[in-house]
Formats: C-alpha cells, sequence, structure tokens
C-alpha cells in the first residue's frame, strides 16, 4: 500500500504575524496609555531617585549594583535584584530619563508588550493555533493581575522576572 502524497502545508504571510504583533501592542497600549504621566510614588523614591548607583554609568556603579543589595544604601536587605537596578541605571543614566518618570513608563510598557508576545508564542506552539495564542495574549494584555507590574515602576522586577 503506498503512503498518501503529503498535504501540502498552509503558510501564513508574515503580514499576518506582524499585525498580531502590532495588535497585541495597541490592545495593551489602550489599557496603559493613562499611566505614561504617573509621578514616583511608594517606593519608586526610594528605589531610583535615592539611589546613587543610578546616576552615572561607571565601573563603581557596576560594581555596586552587582555586590549590593537591591535597596542599597537606604535599607539593609537580602533582596538581590542586579537585573532590574541595571535597567533603571539605564533609564537613568543611558536614556537621560533621570528624576522624569515618564520614560521608566516607557520601558515598562514595552517589558509588558514582550511579555504578552511570549505568552502569545508559547500559546501558540503548544496549542498549535494562532487564533487560540492570540487570543491568549491578548486577554494577558489586558488583565488587571498585570496592572501593578506595568504601571508601578518598581513593578519592573515582576516584569523581567
Amino acid at each position: 500500500m503506498r503512503n498518501p502524497a503529503p498535504l501540502p502545508s498552509r503558510r501564513r504571510s508574515p503580514v499576518i504575524d506582524v499585525l498580531i504583533v502590532v495588535g497585541l501592542g495597541l490592545i495593551a497600549l489602550l489599557a496603559y496609555a493613562n499611566s505614561f504621566t504617573g509621578e514616583f510614588a511608594l517606593d519608586n523614591k526610594l528605589s531610583i531617585l535615592q539611589d546613587p548607583r543610578l546616576t552615572a554609568l561607571s565601573a563603581e556603579h557596576l560594581r555596586q549594583i552587582v555586590h549590593e543589595g537591591y535597596w542599597w544604601p537606604n535599607i539593609t536587605s537580602e533582596l538581590y535584584r542586579p537585573l532590574t537596578t541595571l535597567s533603571y541605571l539605564f533609564n537613568y543614566s543611558i536614556l537621560g530619563n533621570g528624576p522624569r518618570p515618564s520614560g521608566y513608563h516607557v520601558i515598562n510598557f514595552l517589558l509588558h508588550w514582550a511579555n504578552v508576545l511570549l505568552l502569545f508564542a508559547f500559546a501558540r506552539k503548544f496549542s498549535g493555533s494562532v487564533r487560540l495564542g492570540a487570543i491568549a495574549a491578548a486577554i494577558f494584555a489586558v488583565h488587571p493581575v498585570t496592572v501593578e507590574s506595568v504601571t508601578n515602576i518598581v513593578g519592573r522586577a515582576d516584569l523581567l522576572a
């Protein structure tokens, strides 16, 4: 008995993928655009404005970020988040956002969008359905469980995790 000829694979246009990526970004943007004008609140001031390691990109500041705790020098703690602190250094010194919160909010949004796209890729891969992946990612993009991580600047630790 002969094996049947394989069915031709249905290839999606790359335009569809781009539209999904942009669409998911727009959905998330609609949900979080109002957070871009938020000020530094709560522990944002302590973690960003009062951290001398963020004021300039230098070998000493990088050493301190890697070797000291998250709250250093203000609080002694075992909490260790060097990637998060490096991202604040990126905002503060490299992008020049300093004490202006809007740039930090934009980076948080971009990280959230990246996480939405990761979920889309994961759900698409394991479900075998682009539609199901897009729906799951769209729900995650606007789900209230992510509000604090996206709108509160120090929620970035969760976004990076």
